[in-house]
């Protein structure tokens, strides 16, 4: 807890307030506005510090218990090991049992060569005692190679390449398989894993042709989730961003905020990714104007508002911008837009760009109540990540982490699988 920032800044914001409390003590009546004020300070802050330490406590028991369970595979990989190394040794039994065989008739033919030798050269001996019993009769099977031995030989080396490669992908592997995994690597809260459904059609419009899909369910957890995450403040504002290009994060800005809107939220999407607009083009609804002219001009914010037809949802489009333009979100109209926007509006989802790749995400982050990391299974590297989550964690706003494209057998904790047409009473 001490390591951090926030913790760290609310107990330096602490002892000022003590300070200041101190003195209204020392100087003012115990019913004076400024040192009931002072106290009420005090108490409020401490309170805060009280709620953050609580939530990492919870953090660190969640992590807990992910690694009480990678203990349990731990120990069911080292119950199969031990049960191939029982086999192993059962072979390499065998395998002794097989080379005495071999070496008892390894002798009985060198001493029928010695006994040939003798009977081709008749002189060296004077005295001959044998006599020819019955004719040779040629082998009907070939004394050579030994197969078994071959075979045997061939299992149990198969048998240490197969442990040598499972244990070494591991050792090799640099993304992330699994939600937990994410969680427990980064530190962070994971949110949801999203399968892949990009067999199934567009995620945005899936999200609309299937309101009960494993998809729709699981994007509403983590709806519920981010409502109960922020206490007494509401999460109103959410910032969806991802370390490199590729990982999903438009299409689940997109397909949150379309389906929060089919399920009757009021809900606005900005685009914030001005490199590559995309929002524009996902939907086909209202004529709609880039909202960068709103700044610069006196009309309404409403004049630039879109609108999706199937789910009702209001977007804010922009326009291709090639150059670098933070002074467009550092502007004072641009912070009014969004606050305005959050009192007006359920959800605000704000798409931004790469954390990696341009500084846009940290200033969008400061107008925004909580992040969302989006991960792409077995495709981003931990060291990427780490350094993504590193940069996020200036702003000291909430982080939490959500895996995407995940097979949905890996991803199976942590998605919802929804409830409808299953029989269930």
């Amino acid at each position: 807890m001490l390591e951090s920032p926030l913790i760290q800044s609310l107990t330096q914001r602490e002892a000022e307030l003590q300070q200041v409390a101190s003195n209204a003590r020392a100087r003012l009546g115990a019913k004076h506005p400024e040192r009931v004020q002072a106290e009420a300070d005090l108490a409020n802050l401490r309170g805060k510090i009280a709620t953050e330490t609580s939530k990492i406590v919870s953090a660190l028991g969640s992590q807990a218990a992910v690694a009480v369970t990678g203990e349990q595979t731990l120990e069911a990989k080292i119950g199969e090991l031990q049960k191939s190394a029982t086999t192993v040794a059962q072979a390499d039994v065998q395998l002794q049992q097989l080379q005495k065989d071999a070496d008892t008739k390894r002798l009985i033919y060198t001493n029928f060569l010695t006994k040939m030798e003798d009977t081709a050269q008749p002189q060296a001996s004077l005295y001959t005692e044998g006599r020819i019993i019955s004719p040779a009769v040629p082998p009907t099977d070939p004394s050579a190679p030994r197969t078994m031995i071959f075979v045997a030989f061939g299992g149990v080396a198969s048998l240490l390449v197969a442990c040598a490669g499972v244990l070494s992908r591991e050792q090799l592997r640099k993304g992330f398989v699994s939600l937990p995994e994410i969680a427990v690597t980064t530190g962070l809260p994971g949110f949801a894993a999203i399968a892949d459904v990009r067999r199934r059609g567009s995620p945005v419009d899936f999200i609309v042709n299937n309101p009960t899909s494993e998809l729709a369910e699981t994007i509403r957890g983590i709806r519920a989730r981010l409502k109960l995450s922020g206490g007494d403040s509401p999460v109103k504002v959410v910032l969806v961003t991802s370390a490199m290009p590729q990982e999903g994060k438009t299409s689940f800005a997109a397909s949150f905020a379309r389906l929060s809107a089919r399920d009757g939220q009021n809900v606005l999407l900005v685009e914030g990714d001005l490199r590559r607009p995309k929002i524009g083009a996902l939907f086909r609804g209202d004529h709609w104007r880039p909202w960068q002219d709103a700044l610069t001009g006196s009309e309404s914010i409403d004049r630039f508002i879109g609108t999706d037809p199937q789910s009702g949802l209001h977007f804010l489009a922009a326009r291709e911008e090639r150059e670098s333009r933070l002074d467009l979100f550092e502007a004072p109209m641009f912070r009014h837009l969004i606050r305005s926007a959050g009192r007006l509006y359920d959800f605000v989802i704000i798409d931004s760009p790469p954390v990696l790749h341009v500084s846009d995400s940290l200033v969008l982050a400061q107008h925004a109540d909580a992040i969302l990391l989006m991960v792409r299974a077995n495709r981003t590297p931990r060291a990427i990540v780490a350094e993504a989550i590193a940069r996020l964690s200036i702003t000291g706003k909430p982080i939490g982490v959500i895996g995407s494209r995940m097979p949905s057998s890996l991803a199976a904790n942590g998605i919802y699988v929804g409830y409808a047409n299953r029989g269930a009473a």
